[in-house]
């Protein structure tokens, strides 16, 4: 039998650790995102209130089936 995988080499192994700066960026970048989208979704409930209820109760119909399944 043929070996059709190659031996690709391994990736160098990491020997400089990000900076604690890198992290708190990253750290306030997905917290500036995330405030962001709960911005979104609340003006779209305000301004949609049949379809926010609707979801709603569909989340509740299957988050109650999942758990009366358990």
């Amino acid at each position: 039998m043929i070996n059709r995988i190659p031996d690709y080499p391994l990736a160098p192994p990491r020997t400089v650790q990000p900076s604690e700066q890198a992290f708190q960026d990253l750290r306030n970048l997905a917290r500036k995102q995330f405030a962001d989208r709960m911005r979104q979704a609340e003006t779209y409930v305000r301004e949609h209130p049949v379809s926010g209820l609707g979801a709603a109760f569909c989340i509740g119909i299957v988050l109650g089936w999942v758990i009366k399944r358990r």
